[in-house]
């Protein structure tokens, strides 16, 4: 894992070879998430840690039950993120093998939310206008992959998986309105023709598609929501990131100061300084 802070980082300065980096936990396919009301606090693949003040110096550990981390793979489709409660930071969920767990201290002590059955949970998205509104994906196994929904902080579950169209039992990221818990987006990343990007208005009882046709010769594999915004969209592609909001017609290549043809694995939008930002594979 890489972290940087404009130039402030040690060995930025004293290093040109460094380019301003710290490393911090490396690994194949190692992972990091950041706590949504505490950006002093993250998690990795080996518990929680938090940064100094200035973020000068090394991380320090803290307590968290690692045999609760999030479920990962190396395909595209099965990574497993945390779903972080709008209001509660230290209440979060995690997709353990093929379970939900909660945790209300930060990860110290874990409680069962639901067994899916199947392979594994993977991604899982609390909604920001209705805590107890709870999506998440699972992969079932032999090709199946579901999304399900739990309106009551996930008491009970109903699944609301798309049907007709192409690749839609594949693998699928979603998304959730930041004001509107009943508006999803999910993408099919197995997707062929122009069965690329779906969307929700009434949280999953129907779906219907928004791939238009800029998207027709690309597989998407990535989907961020830009909060605050009239529906704002990223996709990223195997070759670039596209964009489109509610008063667009189809999406438009969002490739700026990006080379020619790159892998677009994850997005994320920094509303600090107005940007978004793009992982690609080395």
């Amino acid at each position: 894992t890489l972290v940087r802070s404009n130039d402030i980082y040690r060995y930025g300065k004293d290093s040109e070879a460094s380019g301003g980096w710290l490393g911090e936990l490396g690994g194949d396919n190692y992972r990091g998430f950041v706590n949504y009301g505490d950006n002093s606090i993250g998690y990795a693949d080996n518990g929680s840690f938090t940064f100094a003040e200035t973020r000068e110096i090394r991380q320090e550990g803290r307590a968290f039950n690692g045999d609760y981390k999030c479920n990962t793979s190396y395909w595209t489709g099965e990574y497993g993120t945390y779903g972080f409660h709008p209001n509660n930071y230290n209440l979060m969920y995690s997709p353990v093998e093929s379970e939900l767990y909660r945790t209300r201290d930060g990860g110290v002590s874990w409680e069962l939310v639901h067994d899916f059955g199947g392979n594994k949970t993977l991604q899982v998205i609390v909604s920001w206008s209705d805590p107890n509104t709870i999506y998440l994906t699972h992969y079932e196994g032999s090709s199946n992959n579901n999304i399900w929904k739990s309106e009551d902080a996930g008491e009970n579950w109903t699944e609301i998986t798309p049907s007709g169209f192409a690749g839609v039992n594949g693998y699928k990221y979603i998304e959730v309105d930041d004001q509107d818990k009943n508006k999803v987006w999910a993408i099919l990343i197995n997707g062929s023709g122009n069965d690329k990007v779906l969307q929700s208005l009434d949280g999953g009882s129907s779906w219907t598609n928004i791939s238009g046709t800029a998207l027709d010769n690309e597989q998407v594999v990535s989907i961020k929501h830009h909060y605050g915004t009239d529906d704002g969209l990223y996709v990223g592609t195997r070759r670039g990131v596209y964009y489109k909001n509610a008063s667009m017609n189809d999406w438009a290549l969002f490739n700026n100061e990006l080379p020619a043809s790159v892998n677009c694995q994850f997005l994320q939008p920094y509303y600090g300084e107005g940007t978004i930002r793009m992982a690609s594979q080395r």
